[in-house]
């Protein structure tokens, strides 16, 4: 056999990868979970007009209970999964209410240039 019919042979096998599989890892992928909680988050501000994260996991887990389809189910899955890991950090200073950030140290009178 030639080379140019094993590099074919390799690429045929490499295209029979498990389909589900490998959408299974894009969907699982963290970047497009954060999608998905966005739109979560976004969809109960719209409903209740505030959001919580337990406010966003029951709206993911109804939709999660109606869900039909392999794909959608496991897409859920896993934004809950990424909210669930998001609501358990502590709070980052950044995040906004409850921040406790110091803040800047003011320049000592009599420093600094004179106008």
């Amino acid at each position: 056999m030639n080379d140019y019919s094993d590099q074919q042979r390799g690429a045929f096998d490499r295209q029979e990868e498990d389909g589900t599989q490998r959408f299974k890892k894009i969907l699982a992928d963290e970047a497009n979970t954060i999608f998905g909680v966005k739109d979560a988050i976004l969809a109960v501000m719209l409903r209740d007009g505030a959001a919580t994260w337990q406010t966003v996991e029951g709206h993911l887990s109804a939709e999660y209970s109606r869900a039909q389809g392999e794909f959608t189910r496991f897409r859920l899955e896993a934004t809950l999964n990424h909210l669930r890991r998001l609501s358990s950090k502590p709070a980052e200073p950044e995040d906004g209410p409850g921040e406790t950030r110091k803040p800047p140290p003011a320049e000592a009178e009599g420093t600094g240039s004179s106008w």
